[in-house]
């Protein structure tokens, strides 16, 4: 099992609570955690008061500027030391944005823990210059292996599809999500967001195979779906098609393409023998992260054909 949320940790009973929840009600292998509002070097040292060290280990970023007293930014990674040969790939010297390595059996994963500063805050984020180096470092992960996104985007999708183009084949994932009253500004960053991820061919799964209810309950700021799973094509599609050399820079509005829809709530293909999206895993947790945080923990499930497990 995969997921991510959003989690102060720089209190020691914020902590307890996270990793009880996390470690033992979940039994999570991968979580990235976002958000973390650890000062400049404290975070693996104030992780290891709480984790069983022979299961877990913590791999994470500071923020390295931070204004606040409490602490502001940061991501990591909670991993089970089973799921795999684990390893940092890469830190971002400017944004909220870790990517490990994960290798299980013959297979490579790359996942990242991201977060992102609301769009018109005072904080030191720019949308664009995020989004564009998160855009680079996909597309240079996606040569070398399969590819999960996760964390807080602070961008809002609504019900808006997630689609891309494939050979001679558009693909199309229809979104159901409760997250539907929105004012034009935040329709504009969440499409910047959606229209990102297409071009690169990752599909937000929240809605679209279930977990489209809020992600985030702020007692001012309402409801809203911000806390994002999102993942390479060939992690969905059972079979999907290989990339052609010739798919780079072309054109589409001038080319007859196939319309496919898919329904990961239908499954009806065979399971191949590789690291797939587990369907109808989805799930927002409402039932407990409530009690120790205004976000929701979402996650879903990887099917391991060697092992013969969900991961």
């Amino acid at each position: 099992m995969v997921g991510c949320m959003n989690m102060h940790l720089s209190r020691l009973d914020k902590r307890r609570d996270f990793c009880a929840f996390i470690c033992n009600t979940v039994q999570i292998d991968i979580c990235a955690v976002t958000e973390t509002k650890f000062k400049k070097g404290q975070g693996e040292e104030k992780m290891k008061e709480v984790i069983d060290e022979e299961i877990y280990m913590w791999l994470n970023k500071e923020r390295a500027k931070q204004r606040s007293r409490g602490g502001e930014g940061g991501v990591g990674f909670l991993v089970r030391k089973s799921a795999g040969q684990v390893q940092i790939e890469k830190v971002s010297n400017l944004f909220d944005i870790l990517w490990i390595r994960v290798q299980v059996e013959e297979e490579i994963l790359f996942l990242a823990a991201v977060y992102m500063s609301p769009v018109n805050t005072t904080r030191d984020t720019d949308a664009a210059e995020f989004l564009l180096e998160l855009s680079d470092d996909i597309l240079e992960f996606r040569k070398r292996g399969k590819v999960i996104v996760m964390g807080d985007l602070n961008s809002r999708v609504g019900n808006r599809p997630s689609g891309f183009f494939l050979n001679d084949r558009h693909y199309e994932f229809a979104r159901e999500s409760d997250d539907v009253d929105l004012s034009k500004g935040v329709r504009r960053q969440g499409r910047r967001l959606l229209e990102l991820m297409d071009a690169n061919r990752m599909v937000i799964l929240n809605g679209i195979d279930g977990g489209g209810e809020f992600t985030c309950i702020h007692r001012n700021k309402g409801a809203s779906m911000i806390d994002y799973i999102i993942m390479s094509y060939d992690l969905l599609l059972y079979n999907p098609e290989l990339e052609r050399e010739e798919e780079v820079g072309r054109d589409y509005k001038h080319k007859i393409v196939q319309k496919q829809t898919v329904n990961l709530l239908e499954p009806k293909e065979e399971k191949p023998n590789k690291i797939i999206y587990n369907r109808q895993s989805m799930k927002v947790w409402t039932e407990y992260s409530s009690n120790i945080s205004d976000h929701r923990l979402v996650t879903c499930e990887l099917v391991i054909p060697e092992q013969n497990t969900k991961q």
